[in-house]
């Protein structure tokens, strides 16, 4: 009864808990037995619109806990991959950073109105790797130079999108040390060695699906 005002805790209690009549609560509190029938329905009316809401507000949280809970628990194999790839998506973003799409255009100098045009078709074309995070598209800054796509990047990205890479997968292979490039990184390598990155990225080719 904690939404009820003192005079209606009274009311409540005397006929609810207690077991009194109007006119027996009415004359305890020095008021009319019309005043306490007035009073006891308002008040109920109260205790049954919290009652409401509190079980309202239950069923959206037990609605929320099925939606995040999976259908079947990972199994520690599972988990153990989940983790890690969290941890190089981490990092990767970390080490290298990552751009959205206004911050793209604004590095290439576009005048657009629209700013995510840009990054979008260049997306499109394969020029870009694009990954998903929160519900939007990031672009790690590696494959940038003056603002511009690299055409190293877009090459490699190309051979390795026939391997069926895309997204996260296909930019963790840059940052990823190869043991094609003598356990160096596909990135480190990008302006010393494209044609060598090129190289690794088509004998990642021969490796079975």
């Amino acid at each position: 009864m904690e939404g009820l005002s003192p005079r209606e805790r009274e009311v409540v209690s005397g006929v609810y808990l207690e077991g009194l009549t109007s006119r027996a609560v009415a004359k305890r509190l020095s008021i009319s037995e019309g005043t306490v029938q007035k009073i006891l329905v308002n008040a109920t009316r109260n205790l049954l619109t919290d009652l409401a809401r509190t079980v309202g507000t239950r069923r959206r949280l037990e609605d929320l806990i099925d939606v995040m809970l999976p259908e079947s628990v990972p199994s520690p194999a599972e988990a153990w991959h989940a983790q890690q790839s969290a941890q190089a998506r981490s990092e990767l973003l970390k080490k290298f950073g990552a751009l959205t799409a206004e911050q793209v255009a604004n590095q290439a100098g576009s005048t657009a109105s629209n700013r995510s045009a840009l990054a979008s078709r260049w997306h499109s074309e394969g020029r870009i790797i694009g990954v998903p995070l929160h519900g939007r598209t990031l672009y790690p800054a590696f494959q940038f130079r003056d603002g511009r796509p690299s055409p190293i990047v877009a090459r490699a990205g190309a051979i390795l999108r026939d391997r069926g890479l895309s997204g996260w997968p296909l930019a963790l292979w840059f940052t990823t040390p190869s043991g094609w490039l003598w356990d160096r990184r596909p990135v480190d390598l990008l302006d010393e060695d494209p044609e060598r990155v090129l190289a690794a990225a088509g004998e990642a080719l021969s490796l079975p699906a």
